[in-house]
């Protein structure tokens, strides 16, 4: 089963995002635009901690585990809309993303708190946290350049109030998201 652990966005969210997605292709030729695989607007999520595939026994653990997460009483975690922004960068995008800001850094508390349970566990993250909501992802083989695109955000704010283990099936469509367990913070 292949996992990660989350903060999922409400509908609300969601729709804001929608919304800096739906500028960004107006912004870009056609042709560019094709070229990017965009995410539908229910996966839209801030992964805390990509795990990988783990055999179904250890989803039990795993559940127990972030139960234990919300002994941290962080509560609910503000957040910013910033900027549109790519992975490794504008020039050559291979992921584009909603760059969102947390200022009082409690996403930063509980990726750590999540690391340190997964580390554990031998599950090791091999990127720094970067809270993004990620919008679409380069399709292989393919090369486009967003050095000209400028879109701040206007400083919506969302509030998450939970943390999720989510399942992730990969399809010839594309991956499928399934909540496997939630924990409010």
């Amino acid at each position: 089963m292949r996992t990660f652990i989350s903060l999922n966005l409400d509908k609300g969210a969601r729709e804001i995002a929608k919304k800096y997605k739906e500028e960004l292709r107006n912004m870009m030729d056609a042709e560019n635009a094709e070229k990017i695989k965009w995410e539908a607007e229910d996966k839209y999520h801030i992964t805390l901690f990509f795990i990988g595939d783990i055999k179904d026994g250890l989803k039990n653990i795993l559940k127990q585990e972030l139960d234990e997460i919300s002994n941290l009483n962080l509560g609910k975690i503000e957040f910013e809309f910033d900027k549109i922004a790519a992975f490794p960068d504008l020039r050559n995008p291979r992921v584009i993303y909603l760059d969102v800001k947390d200022e009082e850094k409690k996403s930063f508390a509980l990726s750590k708190a999540v690391e340190d349970k997964m580390n554990f566990f031998g599950f090791v993250q091999n990127k720094k946290y970067v809270p993004h909501i990620t919008l679409g992802r380069v399709r292989k083989n393919e090369r486009i350049q967003m050095r000209d695109i400028n879109i701040k955000c206007k400083g919506e704010k969302f509030t998450v109030d939970n943390v999720c283990l989510m399942k992730s099936t990969l399809t010839s469509k594309g991956s499928v998201y399934e909540e496997v367990h939630r924990v409010d913070l």
